[in-house]
């Protein structure tokens, strides 16, 4: 079966075209990848057929309509298809609906929850809804499948779900912790108990039971997740994307009433309120960069520049903080994991959150993590008790897997029975 992949991130849209046969063995046949979709000036255009050299170009290219008609002409024009009606589902990582949502067909109710939690996650459910809903137009009857990322944390323990509120109030009006990044979540934390196990076999060590990870998926959008042999026991994302860390435009943790003490104080309406926490806080917020994109910080920053040095340093804290907080659930930590766009390829940010860790066991080879960009590998010590990896954040595979499930059994899938593994 032919597959098509739909992955947008609040800056990105990522796509890829896969072939999963019936013992769900994986071919790729191509992706095409592009950054900056959301602001004015060149996104680069990252492609490849197949296993083939990844290429890039710049172009200008705004907006996610612009967007998914440059990657679908690429596709058809590279050869990676022959035309458009080869593609016989769609897959997207989606972000939020209703409770319980886990994989399911993309149909008119839950496109209208999505709508209704537009509010929740600003900027995932209206560019998703809008794209899935270009791709139906252009695609017609063909399945559209949704993986939605809360999937992933439906077995956090109630007590860790807990917002504060009047319990009568939170089950009425359904205010729990959701989780997000679930499907890098089921995909690196799978890989890095791959790689764990290979590195216990080479040191002739025993693989540790319970396995405990702590997973940091660091990009525009970023979150930490305790991972307990495979399961999501706690996360840092909370009922919304705008909650957890400092994002890249979106303000994470906050005391409530700093923003009740600013919206009084600066006769700030809600809408006007809502503006600032999702699209001018965060990182961008901080370092001034309105991109709040981790390499313009870090280059400013390299450059002397005062609030993008804060930036870089708060977000470092930040993520170790949760780490810290983590290792508390877990009881001790195996393993820590970094992926996404600056997990993967910020080996300074790396390093900056794992410094003052060593009281866990935690000890970076510098060598080894200055030389890991973009690929998989160990970046800790031979000494160090605990291990550190990092992971390219291989979504693409976990949304492959169940659309074709959806598709095969032609129904819906409980979260329960979302299990995963390499």
């Amino acid at each position: 079966m032919i597959i098509a992949i739909g992955n947008l991130g609040s800056t990105s849209l990522k796509t890829r075209i896969v072939e999963i046969d019936s013992r769900n063995r994986v071919s790729f046949l191509g992706e095409a990848n592009l950054d900056r979709i959301t602001s004015e000036g060149e996104s680069t255009f990252s492609h490849r057929v197949g296993e083939g050299p990844k290429l890039e170009e710049k172009v200008e290219v705004l907006g996610f309509e612009q967007g998914l008609g440059l990657v679908l002409g690429w596709y058809t024009e590279s050869g990676v298809i022959r035309e458009v009606a080869d593609i016989k589902a769609v897959g997207f990582k989606t972000v939020l609906a209703g409770t319980g949502r886990g994989a399911c067909r993309l149909d008119g109710e839950v496109l209208a929850e999505m709508k209704r939690f537009a509010f929740v996650a600003p900027a995932h459910n209206l560019p998703y809804v809008q794209t899935i809903e270009m791709f139906a137009g252009i695609l017609g009857e063909v399945p559209l499948v949704g993986v939605f990322e809360t999937s992933f944390h439906h077995c956090i323990p109630e007590h860790r779900r807990l917002t504060g509120l009047p319990l009568e109030m939170e089950r009425s009006l359904g205010l729990e912790q959701k989780g997000f990044h679930g499907a890098t979540g089921r995909y690196g934390t799978a890989r890095i108990r791959q790689m764990h196990l290979q590195y216990c076999r080479e040191t002739g060590r025993g693989m540790p039971s319970p396995f405990r990870l702590v997973y940091n998926h660091l990009g525009g959008s970023s979150s930490t997740h305790a991972i307990e042999d495979g399961k999501s026991v706690a996360t840092s994302m909370r009922f919304s994307p705008q909650s957890g860390h400092f994002q890249g435009t979106r303000v994470g943790d906050i005391d409530v009433y700093a923003v009740l003490y600013a919206m009084r104080r600066g006769k700030l309406s809600p809408g006007r309120m809502e503006e600032i926490l999702s699209s001018e806080s965060g990182l961008a917020g901080i370092s001034g960069i309105g991109s709040g994109e981790m390499a313009d910080i870090l280059d400013a920053a390299g450059r002397g520049d005062h609030r993008a040095r804060l930036a870089v340093e708060a977000y470092a804290e930040n993520v170790r903080q949760y780490i810290g907080a983590y290792a508390a659930v877990l009881n001790g930590v195996d393993a820590l994991g970094f992926a996404g766009g600056i997990g993967e390829k910020a080996p300074g940010v790396r390093a900056a959150v794992c410094a003052g860790l060593e009281y866990l066991g935690v000890r970076l080879d510098p060598r080894r993590n200055d030389s890991v960009l973009g690929t998989d590998g160990r970046i800790s010590a031979d000494s160090s008790p605990v291990q550190v990896y990092v992971v390219q954040a291989n979504e693409e595979l976990v949304v492959a897997f169940f659309t074709r499930k959806v598709v095969e059994l032609g129904r819906d899938l409980s979260p329960a029975e979302m299990q995963f593994d390499l």
